[in-house]
């Protein structure tokens, strides 16, 4: 009867042990999906952002005024930042899944998990940045956004990706 009872407890332990691992690994899978998806709608919001900025600018008598806007933050434009927005970028750069502001004019997102970001998937710990850019039609052939061109609006453009540091 002991034996019986040993067993019992032993495949029951077992199972209960399955059951949790595959609960966790559901929950992680999750957690990476909610990470990749408030990732996504932080990018869309900001590329919707310098969009409305970009037509205004545009229907301005003065759409020139564009070219100031390369390398700024883009944050500024919503009415308020994303929970996971740390402001200026440390050395280190942001936290795991925060999101921060560099010197060097990237907005800049650190990944928690393996994610699918920016048309690529991402390791852990990846810094991927991005930075306010011109959509505009090289009219002169220079390669360079200025006042001969026809400014058509502002974009936020994959700048490289980091794995780590800055």
């Amino acid at each position: 009867m002991n034996i019986h009872r040993g067993l019992l407890y032993a495949v029951t332990l077992t199972a209960i042990g399955l059951l949790v691992g595959l609960l966790l690994e559901a929950l992680d899978r999750q957690v990476n999906r909610a990470e990749a998806a408030s990732a996504r709608l932080v990018v869309n919001q900001l590329r919707a952002a310098l969009i409305v900025k970009g037509a205004e600018l545009r229907l301005s008598s003065h759409p020139e005024h564009m070219l100031q806007w390369r390398g700024k933050n883009p944050v500024s434009l919503l009415q308020k930042p994303p929970r996971a927005y740390q402001g200026r970028c440390g050395d280190s750069g942001p936290a795991a899944a925060k999101w921060c502001f560099s010197e060097s004019g990237e907005v800049r997102y650190r990944t928690r998990s393996r994610i699918a970001l920016a048309g690529q998937e991402r390791p852990p710990e990846t810094i991927v940045a991005w930075r306010v850019a011109m959509d505009y039609r090289d009219r002169n052939g220079n390669g360079t956004p200025d006042k001969q061109d026809r400014l058509d609006g502002l974009k936020l453009a994959p700048v490289r990706q980091k794995t780590g540091g800055t």
